[in-house]
């Protein structure tokens, strides 16, 4: 039994959009992969948050500034615990272009994952987080790790499709999207939709898998979209969607080069996913890239 009434069938007035069915059914299967990935515990990512509560869903970095050697023979554990350390510099990195913040700011986690961004936005800057994603166990997991982290005062997750939810006009002092704008197909609403959520002199910081040019790299494009549920899009795409939102680019970063030695180190783990080889290539053969966007209202 479909659930669906004859009127719901007859009259158009009743029935969904094609726009807005296409819309939930993304937004549930996004939902779906997250909550599978938090819930996994024996998954990579949950591995590596099992110290520090840290659960990260995004690339690492090779940060030349703090001197890490991931060519160097490591045993499985020592492997682990660099491949966190290397999502750990990515945030760093990132929020060097968010900051300076003060404890009485307030920042949006856009796309919050399970609270690893969230909770290093807190630490370093002791400011409030309120982040959201489209997963309940991503929400659960960083929630349960801001209480035993003694931070739940502070840093809040909660499950929210952002291009609906209502925002208090001017209620951010900044907003953080770590790999999640990948999977909005409409750039510029997003950044009007955090234009207006910020306050004057706001800064917005976009970290985000870019799809390259011509037919090899449009083939690797639809292979990561398939894989990964994304949308992703061109650094000039971001570029003009800054532009459209009325917004002004202050800082743009080409990160392609430290993130391929980390994608490496993960395809020699033995708790690789499977997208290691694809991923690691792409970033070398520059078929995709791996950009920072940090702008403000203009």
């Amino acid at each position: 039994m479909s659930g669906t009434t004859e009127v719901e069938k007859t009259d158009p007035g009743n029935a969904p959009s094609t726009a807005s069915a296409d819309r939930a059914l993304q937004r549930e299967a996004v939902a779906a992969l997250y909550d599978a990935k938090t819930r996994d515990g024996d998954a990579l990512n949950a591995r590596l948050a099992s110290g520090d509560l840290l659960f990260f869903n995004h690339n690492g970095v090779v940060d030349p500034k703090r001197g890490r050697n991931v060519d160097e023979p490591l045993d499985e554990a020592a492997r682990l615990q660099l491949l966190h350390e290397l999502e750990i510099d990515l945030v760093a990195v990132g929020l060097d272009h968010l900051g300076p913040l003060g404890p009485s700011a307030l920042v949006l986690d856009s796309g919050c994952g399970a609270g690893g961004g969230g909770l290093s936005i807190n630490r370093r800057f002791g400011c409030g987080v309120e982040g959201f994603t489209l997963s309940t166990e991503q929400a659960r997991f960083g929630n349960a790790a801001a209480t035993i982290l003694h931070v739940d005062d502070r840093v809040r997750f909660d499950t929210a499709d952002l291009r609906e939810k209502p925002f208090e006009p001017a209620r951010y002092d900044a907003v953080w999207a770590c790999e999640s704008t990948e999977h909005f197909e409409d750039l510029p609403a997003l950044f009007s939709r955090f234009r207006a959520a910020l306050k004057p002199g706001g800064r917005v910081v976009v970290i985000a898998w870019c799809a390259g040019e011509g037919e090899e790299a449009e083939r690797l494009k639809a292979q990561i979209d398939e894989h990964y549920l994304t949308l992703i899009h061109t650094p000039a795409a971001y570029r003009d969607a800054i532009r459209e939102a009325k917004m002004t680019l202050v800082d743009h970063v080409d990160l392609t080069d430290m993130t391929t030695p980390y994608w490496r180190l993960r395809e020699r783990s033995e708790h690789a996913t499977g997208s290691e080889r694809f991923m690691g290539d792409g970033y070398a053969q520059r078929l995709t890239t791996y950009e920072l966007f940090a702008f403000e209202a203009a």
